[in-house]
């Protein structure tokens, strides 16, 4: 069940990013999608537990990070990312 919400998550999470980027060139934002489009293919893949956990511990904290560089917090991207991260940590 939390897989399958994490999944979903991700999924709508790279949408949003993809769409930051289309907007914004910027090269983070491209960083970012590739590291959750990583958890989602070892999601996908069934990889094990711990595989995915190790990668999917990479996206914690890439929230504050963005937030540290960007005078706008009020972007519907980072409101998801941190969802994911919560996930993550339920995870």
């Amino acid at each position: 069940m939390l897989k399958n919400l994490l999944v979903d998550q991700i999924k709508y999470t790279i949408k949003l990013l993809d769409d930051k980027y289309k907007r914004s060139g910027e090269v983070i934002i491209l960083e970012y999608t590739n590291m959750y489009k990583e958890v989602l293919a070892s999601i996908e893949n069934d990889d094990s537990n711990d595989s995915v956990k190790m990668k999917a511990l990479r996206l914690l904290n890439l929230t504050r990070g963005y937030m540290e560089s960007s005078s706008d917090y009020q972007q519907k991207f980072l409101d998801e990312m941190y969802k994911t991260e919560k996930l993550i940590r339920s995870f």
